[in-house]
């Protein structure tokens, strides 16, 4: 099981922890290739697929409204039903809650939750 950075806002990036390259126009993490942008991928600004074991290990969502038709689009599709665990990171650094669940129930999280974490 991996370990997830959520880190909520208004654009939120969802991101396996050992990853160094992150947030818009970032370059590809080594090891590491980047998602389509059509099909079930065509609301996700950015992600990246590990080369080796075929895991999504990291999106970026543009603006939280987008989660909706993420959802709608990723539902059945098996790649985001793998187990993984999650921080959700707060404005100062810190874990603000955990939880195991799929990279599905991370984006539910953020259609649910993500408001709260709109940096004022």
């Amino acid at each position: 099981m991996s370990k997830f950075k959520i880190i909520p806002g208004e654009s939120s990036t969802i991101v396996r922890e050992d990853l160094k390259n992150y947030g818009t126009f970032a370059p590809v993490n080594d090891g590491c290739s980047r998602l389509p942008t059509t099909g079930i991928y065509e609301n996700i600004v950015e992600g990246e697929r590990d080369n080796t074991t075929g895991e999504i290990v990291y999106l970026f969502i543009g603006l939280l409204s987008d989660t909706f038709r993420i959802i709608q689009d990723i539902k059945d599709s098996e790649e985001f039903q793998v187990e993984h665990h999650f921080e959700v990171i707060d404005d100062d650094g810190s874990v603000d809650k955990e939880f195991n669940g799929t990279l599905f129930d991370a984006i539910v999280f953020l259609k649910n939750e993500g408001l709260r974490y709109i940096r004022r």
